[in-house]
């Protein structure tokens, strides 16, 4: 059995140590809310900007002014959605990295056909479907890259 002094010494260390165990854990709950509500808030600012990204895309395909309009529209936010990419969602990165490909290469088709339209040269009517065809086939594929990112960006907030 424990002496007077004892108890007493025990009692004291108790009393005074659950206060910092309180703060202690006070603190990090606080430093996990705080990461979970920043993760969210980036999490909404991506799908928000690949929403805005999409919509414009949309909007642009298969018009002239598709590859000098686009990227002037969706510039900064394609430049945002990599950096939050890069520094804030690493699961997401590779499909952010897949969208912003395939839009490259939708773009680089609509130079092909305003190139191929645009020509002094003699073009047949097959040359021209074919370059349409490879647009729609170009946008499919960005549709797709969209959907998948959309798809992982919900799943982070879950």
């Amino acid at each position: 059995m424990l002496d007077q002094n004892t108890t007493t010494l025990l009692t004291t260390f108790i009393v005074a140590g659950m206060p910092l165990v309180g703060v202690y854990l006070g603190f990090i709950l606080n430093r996990w809310q705080e990461s979970t509500r920043r993760k969210r808030e980036t999490t909404k600012e991506m799908y928000e900007l690949t929403l805005k990204v999409y919509r414009n895309l949309r909007d642009l395909t298969g018009q002239e002014s598709f590859t000098t309009d686009l990227y002037e529209t969706i510039a900064p936010s394609i430049n945002r959605m990599i950096a939050l990419a890069n520094l804030h969602l690493r699961p997401v990165k590779t499909h952010v990295k897949g969208f912003v490909d395939s839009l490259d290469e939708l773009q680089r088709l609509h130079e092909k056909c305003d190139t191929l339209c645009n020509s002094s040269d003699e073009v047949s009517a097959e040359q021209i479907n074919e370059a349409f065809n490879q647009i729609r086939q170009g946008a499919d594929i960005c549709k797709n890259q969209y959907d998948k990112l959309k798809d992982e960006l919900e799943k982070l907030v879950r």
